[in-house]
């Protein structure tokens, strides 16, 4: 047969932090944090129309010139790509998917 081994519980080990030094963010500061938010959306929801083509038109150069410069040590112009494309889509994202709470 088997020799079944058990094993003891393991020890819950206890938290590093206590109750004092958790500093609570009032709700005037987290207020003013989604007023801010919201104004940043708002503002990017009236521009889109406009600043996507913008964005767009860029990361087409940005392709292009990461084309031409593909051997050329030194340029990182497939980094600048990306990074171009990470700021298209995630300003995409920001405002097809992404609405504060009370707009």
């Amino acid at each position: 047969m088997k020799n079944v081994i058990k094993f003891p519980a393991p020890e819950t080990v206890p938290p590093t932090t206590t109750a004092s030094q958790i500093v609570p963010v009032g709700p005037a500061e987290q207020e003013r944090g989604n007023l801010v938010l919201k104004a940043i959306w708002v503002l990017t929801v009236l521009l889109w129309p406009v600043l996507r083509y913008v964005v767009i038109l860029d990361c087409v150069y940005q392709f292009f010139r990461m084309l031409w410069f593909w051997d050329t040590p030194g340029t990182y112009a497939g980094f600048t790509f990306m990074l171009h494309f990470a700021v298209l889509t995630g300003l995409t994202w920001f405002v097809s998917v992404y609405q504060p709470k009370g707009l």
